[in-house]
């Protein structure tokens, strides 16, 4: 780790890129702050530095983790805008320490190694949202040119520009969907969580973008907002060949960021999006990550057996989180089936996953059998008693699976998550 002093120095570098000597003509973007007192040790345990801009109408400050090199590979940056009660001073960013205890983390830095960038707006901000459709506000201006200058300044690693990925939580997130929305060839993949449906005229057909947004179920029918936008939006994206996702939790309150930071395949499929392109993720260790599953966002799930309650029902085992999950009411006897219609035959390598993620209620005795039309069957693979997954590569398309119990004893039924990889890749 860096210790981090109440003066830092640091190349301060123009938008326009690395020069040795700053012409005179040329305002620089941002220069390094100053941190002292509480925030001090705070700094020096996440490996972070602090800079400001330097525009006087709008003056954005940030917290940055480097990651160490990996060879002359330019390295991915994860753009985080927190909620209204973390903005202004820096300091405040450790009111919510999720996001840096992930992704500054040894083991996540081992997997995928990126840039931590973590904005704080100005405390006068009211909000992020606001602009015309190609006529951004001043204050998401002024974001933006900041992220893209201290992006563009790193030099040990370098920045991947064509990999910087935005996230945030409530005023974040509405932050994360406007700044993505405004400036649609800047961020290849954004998180929105706990935020308002984005609004579909700010949509572009050119760069439908990629998008996984979080919420709450509690939080959104609570404060009565409807979820008619966010499906408007989605089909806009899909339609155009983007990539809209959402992804929601049975809970109650606010907080639905700390759950979603903590999903794998969320970070997985992030870091799999490019501005040019699908990418395979190199690990420091040269190895290449898990290729990321096809969306099954309009798959349909049915049981002959309900969920324990609505937090359980069928359709969880689909929505590629783990913390969701379907869990029968009884114990399934061998007439018993937990179904999913794909909607659309694909081809490749398919997993379902069992257990409560605890180690606990691992299929023993169960099978799955596919069907291109859902009359004819045929048996696919069986659950390992050893993990509980059932994993194979389909002979042919499949448009329906069908898990069932070939115990003569009955037993519960707990599927995690169905993922299926294209092609078998």
């Amino acid at each position: 780790m860096r210790l981090v002093v109440t003066a830092i120095f640091a190349v301060v570098l123009p938008l326009a890129g690395l020069s040795a000597q700053r012409p005179k003509d040329v305002v620089p973007m941002f220069r390094p702050l100053s941190v002292s007192g509480e925030a001090a040790p705070e700094m020096y345990r996440y490996s972070l530095r602090a800079y400001e801009s330097c525009d006087p109408t709008n003056c954005v400050k940030a917290l940055l983790f480097t990651p160490r090199p990996v060879g002359m590979n330019p390295l991915p940056v994860v753009v985080y805008i927190p909620g209204c009660g973390e903005i202004g001073d820096v300091s405040r960013q450790f009111r919510q320490r999720a996001i840096f205890d992930r992704v500054t983390s040894a083991a996540f830095q081992e997997k995928y190694p990126c840039f931590l960038l973590a904005v704080s707006p100005p405390e006068t901000a009211g909000t992020m949202l606001g602009g015309m459709p190609d006529r951004p506000s001043s204050l998401q201006r002024s974001v933006h040119d900041f992220v893209v200058a201290l992006c563009t300044a790193q030099r040990r690693p370098r920045a991947d520009m064509s990999r910087i990925y935005i996230t945030g939580y409530s005023y974040g997130g509405n932050g994360a969907y406007a700044l993505a929305q405004h400036f649609p060839g800047t961020f290849a993949a954004a998180v929105p969580i706990a935020a308002l449906p984005p609004l579909p005229e700010y949509f572009s057909k050119e760069r439908p973008g990629s998008w996984w947004h979080f919420h709450n179920e509690g939080d959104y029918s609570g404060h009565g907002i409807a979820t008619d936008g966010l499906r408007a939006f989605a089909a806009l994206v899909n339609c155009a060949g983007g990539d809209f996702r959402v992804g929601t939790f049975p809970a109650e309150g606010h907080d639905a960021w700390t759950t979603a930071w903590r999903e794998d395949a969320v970070w997985d499929w992030m870091f799999s999006k490019s501005l040019k392109g699908p990418v395979r993720q190199l690990t420091k260790k040269g190895r290449m990550a898990e290729p990321v599953s096809l969306s099954l966002s309009k798959a349909e799930c049915t049981a002959s057996v309900e969920g324990i309650d609505h937090a359980h029902g069928p359709e969880r085992a689909v929505d590629g989180l783990d913390a969701t999950w379907y869990e029968s009411a009884r114990p399934f006897s061998q007439g018993d089936w937990w179904q999913v219609d794909l909607k659309t035959p694909v081809a490749g390598r398919v997993e379902l996953v069992s257990g409560d993620g605890s180690g606990g209620k691992l299929l023993k005795g169960a099978f799955v059998e596919g069907s291109v039309d859902g009359r004819r069957w045929t048996r696919c693979g069986a659950f390992s008693a050893k993990d509980g997954i059932c994993s194979f590569v389909s002979r042919g398309k499949v448009r329906f699976l069908r898990v069932k119990s070939a115990s003569v004893r009955s037993q519960a039924i707990c599927l995690r998550r169905l993922r299926i990889f294209k092609d078998g890749k």
